[in-house]
C-alpha cells in the first residue's frame, strides 16, 4: 500500500528541491542605520524619526575655568562661551544643573555670584568635582533612558 502524502510537503514526489537561498549581505552602513532606527525605536517609540545625523548644537559644554584678580583666585563655572583659562570642560545636555550640582559640593566656597566662586583651592581638586558632577549628571540621564525603556507602552 502506497501512500502519497503532501500535507506539509509543498509541491509533490516529483518536484526537485529550489536552489539554497542568495547568501545575504549587509553592508556595514545599512547594519548601523538599522541599528540606529531600532534604537531609537526602543529609546523614543512615540517620537518622530531622529535625523540621521548627529545636531552637535544640541549637545553644550560645561566647563570650569580658573582666574586671579588683585591677586585673588577665582573660579567660573557654566556653559563654554570661549573663555580663555579653562581647567575641565565636558559635555553636557544640562549646564545649569551641573552647575547647581558643582554648587552643591562647594557649598561651603564663597560664592561671589550664580556661577563663581572666590576659593584658595587648587585647580586639581576643582577638575576634580567638575568631573564628578559631570559623571553624575550623565548616570542620571541614563537611569532616566533605563527606566523609559522599561515602562514604556
Amino acid at each position: 500500500m502506497e501512500s502519497k502524502s503532501s500535507v506539509l510537503a509543498i509541491g509533490d514526489e516529483t518536484s526537485e528541491p529550489t536552489e539554497s537561498p542568495p547568501c545575504l549581505t549587509h553592508n556595514e552602513y545599512t547594519f548601523k542605520e538599522e541599528f540606529k532606527n531600532h534604537i531609537q525605536k526602543l529609546l523614543l517609540p512615540d517620537a518622530p524619526q531622529l535625523a540621521t545625523r548627529a545636531d552637535d548644537d544640541k549637545i553644550e559644554k560645561f566647563c570650569a575655568t580658573v582666574m586671579t584678580k588683585n591677586g585673588k583666585q577665582y573660579y567660573e563655572f557654566g556653559r563654554d562661551e570661549s573663555r580663555h583659562g579653562h581647567i575641565i570642560s565636558g559635555p553636557t545636555l544640562d549646564p545649569k544643573g551641573v552647575t547647581l550640582l558643582v554648587k552643591n559640593r562647594l557649598s561651603k566656597e564663597h560664592w561671589v555670584n550664580e556661577t563663581v566662586i572666590e576659593s584658595k583651592m587648587q585647580w586639581r581638586e576643582v577638575q576634580e568635582i567638575v568631573s564628578d558632577c559631570l559623571d553624575e549628571q550623565n548616570h542620571k540621564i541614563y537611569h532616566y533612558l533605563c527606566y523609559l525603556q522599561e515602562n514604556r507602552k
